[in-house]
């Protein structure tokens, strides 16, 4: 929580212009609905690469992938969006 409150008011972490158009994985129907969703997905990658060194972004994406639903045909998983997670870490 004090790295989002950090990272809100920092003036190095600017907010991309597509941060609020942009869906988090190819699995999502939608944009996430919470305003602070990209402090908080970049504080969350943060907290993961400190945690495990080392850490790429295909990692991150099987991390923050999820079930893809198809309708009536059976799920299947797929990987979060990886150009999310490199803006991040730029």
């Amino acid at each position: 929580r004090r790295l989002l409150g950090a990272s809100k008011n920092s003036d190095k972490f600017e907010l991309p212009v597509w941060a609020d158009t942009v869906k988090t994985g190819v699995f999502k129907e939608m944009c996430p609905s919470d305003e602070d969703w990209y402090y908080i997905r970049a504080a969350s990658v943060a907290r993961k690469i400190y945690l495990s060194p080392g850490t790429g972004v295909g990692r991150l994406q099987k991390w923050y992938g999820g079930a893809y639903r198809r309708g009536s045909r059976t799920e299947h998983y797929r990987k979060a969006s990886s150009g999310i997670i490199r803006s991040v870490l730029t």
